[in-house]
């Protein structure tokens, strides 16, 4: 199993090191936090998650907290944003802590929006997708909410490096549901 996640790393690796324009499919969680903490990394100016529970197995993982903490004082050294919308706050004391060093690096913005506000609690009637620097996205097929860890295998995105046109579709949803957090 080592070699296969290896084999893949490599490429998730050399994928974005040549913004290659190729969309891979992703249905592995350990990929899954591969590629969210390349994606972390690799922004320069934003980053926009949509995200159904803020999982733990996706986000706790040190090398994504890491990477979120590096690329929230590199992004908004460059005036830039990070912005999370989510079901409603994380059960983890460890993901509240990050959400409060993220918030810390954007000088006190809001950086996290829970959906409860405007869909009656219904994370799972949204789509999920990370979107970074209006470039690359991770986008999930639609789901229901998982709430055990071993569901995780069942759930199928895809993800481009380099879609501009789809990485800004995507960013331009996420910009809607936000405004309409911002106004309740």
């Amino acid at each position: 199993m080592g070699k296969i996640v290896d084999v893949y790393k490599e490429m998730v690796d050399k994928y974005l090191e040549e913004k290659a324009t190729v969309v891979f499919a992703n249905s592995n969680v350990s990929h899954a936090s591969y590629i969210i903490q390349r994606m972390l990394e690799s922004a320069e100016k934003e980053v926009c998650i949509l995200s159904g529970t803020f999982n733990d197995v996706f986000y706790q993982g040190a090398e994504v907290k890491k990477a979120f903490q590096v690329a929230a004082k590199s992004i908004y050294k460059n005036g830039g944003s990070i912005r999370v919308i989510t079901a409603d706050e994380p059960d983890t004391k460890d993901l509240r802590q990050l959400f409060k060093e993220v918030n810390e690096s954007a000088g006190g913005k809001d950086v996290v929006k829970y959906i409860s506000a405007i869909n009656g609690g219904k994370p799972e009637d949204i789509q999920h997708f990370i979107v970074v620097d209006k470039l690359m996205y991770r986008e999930e097929e639609r789901h229901p909410l998982l709430k055990e860890p071993l569901e995780q295998a069942k759930i199928k995105a895809e993800v481009c490096f380099n879609a501009k046109e789809k990485a800004s579709f995507l960013a331009s949803s996420f910009n809607s549901i936000w405004e309409r957090l911002s106004a309740h």
